[in-house]
């Protein structure tokens, strides 16, 4: 016959252990670090769909965030309540102001996607792998996305396909302007980005500039030139900027709302690797 008592005296030392180790392992995952995973492209291409961290639960309450890092936090006045993760682009007293990049002909602004698809339209092995993967997929967050990067002479522009990888090709004006079938003459490029107190973010982590300014009708802050960070609050961005539900959107996110800082990717293994 089982001896009930006979067996917990027996185990009292491991059921002890046990009991510590499940009470030490809360302990972390409240106070000082968990994993999450990527649930959606607002990331991209830093972060692709299903990608695994560790959120360091610590390091705010010991400093004040910092401008490039990757923080997970809670979107105020959201009653989904849901946890999103962003990059920290405005600081507290900052200035901002983001400006959409584009293609000008003869002065006058050409949609974006008419650039997007006429490249794809001149690498066809592209425009049909593009087209098939988004017909085929039914998950929009998995569906691949164009990009379109823009400096004073130069375009990226190409595909992000979520779950694998990136294409893109650096275009010069003269190319930029035989794509369209124009004169180089004719075509000027205004690059795009956000401009903190004057002066334009370098952000190489982007995989295309915005196509909405900020103030603007796409933006939280409608009017003016820029608009201030307040105290104790920062702006937030997705790296995949016009696929992104963030501070553009709902404005400016307080600090107490924020639970972390993304620390290191621990899966997939071949993109293992600490975060900024």
């Amino acid at each position: 016959m089982f001896n009930l008592q006979a067996w917990f005296v027996k185990n009292k030392r491991e059921i002890i252990e046990d009991i510590i180790l499940v009470v030490f392992l809360v302990f972390v995952w409240l106070f000082i670090a968990e994993p999450r995973y990527i649930p959606s492209g607002s990331m991209l291409p830093t972060f692709l769909i299903n990608d695994r961290l560790i959120v360091d639960k610590v390091s705010y309450r010991l400093r004040v965030p910092q401008r490039g890092e990757i923080v997970i936090f809670t979107v105020p006045n959201d009653p989904s309540n849901d946890a999103l993760i962003k990059r920290i682009v405005g600081l507290p007293g900052d200035k901002i102001r983001i400006q959409g990049g584009r293609v000008k002909v003869n002065g006058q602004p050409i949609e974006r996607q008419d650039l997007e698809y006429a490249y794809l339209q001149a690498h066809p092995p592209l425009l049909q792998r593009f087209e098939q993967t988004s017909q085929q997929e039914k998950n929009f967050e998995l569906r691949p996305t164009l990009l379109a990067h823009y400096e004073p002479e130069q375009v990226v522009v190409g595909a992000v396909f979520p779950t694998q990888e990136i294409v893109e090709e650096t275009l010069n004006r003269s190319q930029v302007a035989q794509l369209l079938g124009q004169k180089e003459a004719a075509v000027t490029i205004e690059p795009g980005g956000v401009f903190i107190n004057g002066q334009r973010l370098p952000e190489d982590y982007t995989n295309e500039d915005p196509d909405y300014n900020c103030p603007g009708n796409q933006c939280f802050a409608p009017t003016g030139e820029t608009f201030t960070v307040p105290e104790n609050s920062y702006f937030v961005m997705g790296d995949n900027r016009n696929n992104s539900r963030d501070s553009h959107i709902w404005g400016f996110l307080p600090r107490q709302n924020m639970i972390g800082k993304a620390l290191v990717r621990f899966w997939p293994l071949n993109r293992l690797g600490l975060l900024p």
